[in-house]
């Protein structure tokens, strides 16, 4: 699963089948890569269970573990999550970030395409992408690097001085 946006999703345990349940993945083999999970809500996990496969390059933000009312964005072996981030308390591992409001162009607006210079801005890890372009069709690479979720920032531009 690539360049994709997840919102607003919820599953709540009803059987022992869904007892490692998450608000917006649960992924058991794979490969995640520059995805964006927002507001999801899960009896385990609010945003990802990563119990097998490999994350590249995703945010999970304001997702909620329903059985406790914690910010529960992710699960799983930490060693699954490469450069993602997370608005939890601390960071998944080494490589992670946490991020906040501050870190997207709006928030409130629904634009979570990363800020320049923020802390999702030139942090993914340098992946093969089966897409060039992020998830709106801007280009997947507009500076140094690929940025972290399903959103590539437009970068500084360019801007000439004539006297």
């Amino acid at each position: 699963m690539e360049n994709c946006l997840i919102v607003d999703c919820e599953v709540r345990d009803v059987n022992s089948a869904l007892s490692a349940s998450a608000g917006g993945v649960r992924m058991t083999s794979g490969t995640i890569a520059n995805c964006t999970i927002l507001g999801c809500r899960g009896n385990y996990a609010g945003g990802l269970n990563a119990a097998g496969g490999t994350v590249y390059n995703t945010v999970v933000y304001g997702c909620t573990n329903l059985g406790d009312g914690s910010i529960s964005t992710t699960s799983g072996t930490a060693s699954r999550y490469v450069n993602c981030a997370t608005d939890a308390e601390s960071a998944i591992n080494e490589t992670c970030v946490i991020v906040g409001a501050k870190d997207f162009v709006d928030v409130a607006a629904g634009n979570y395409t990363p800020i320049v210079d923020g802390v999702l801005y030139n942090g993914g890890a340098a992946i093969e992408l089966r897409s060039t372009t992020d998830l709106a069709g801007n280009p997947r690479i507009t500076s140094k690097g690929i940025d972290i979720g399903a959103y590539e920032s437009k970068g500084r531009g360019t801007c000439i001085l004539l006297r």
